[in-house]
């Protein structure tokens, strides 16, 4: 998506480039909820796609996916099992994973939605 694209103000919503960014944001919350555990370097990797042009959020992004995915690899039996209470919620690795899934999904089709509305 072109930067104009990324930065141009919707009638209502988010940027999408803050979509992109929120969601980047919230992905090693829900590890860290869930008892999976936050990836080493995930604080600098959200640094710089905060700070990233365009062209370069794609390739920081793929780079961010990358430490997320090793955290998956390094889960063990004890984390997979485990139940992790927060607030009124049970969490499991199952649960972090899966809305670690969804939570994107969502906003991606937000954004699709928004890309075909203005075409």
């Amino acid at each position: 998506m072109p930067e104009t694209q990324l930065a141009a103000q919707p009638s209502k919503g988010r940027l999408p480039r803050d979509i992109v960014t929120h969601i980047a944001n919230s992905e090693p919350e829900y590890f860290r909820a869930s008892g999976i555990g936050k990836p080493e370097g995930v604080k600098d990797a959200l640094q710089a796609i905060e700070g990233a042009q365009a062209g370069a959020l794609g390739p920081r992004l793929a780079h961010f996916w990358q430490l997320l995915d090793a955290q998956l690899a390094r889960i063990t039996p004890e984390v997979r099992t485990a139940q992790v209470q927060r607030g009124e919620k049970l969490w499991t690795a199952r649960r972090g994973f899966r809305r670690a899934l969804e939570h994107p999904w969502e906003h991606l089709r937000e954004v699709q939605r928004r890309l075909v509305d203005r075409a």
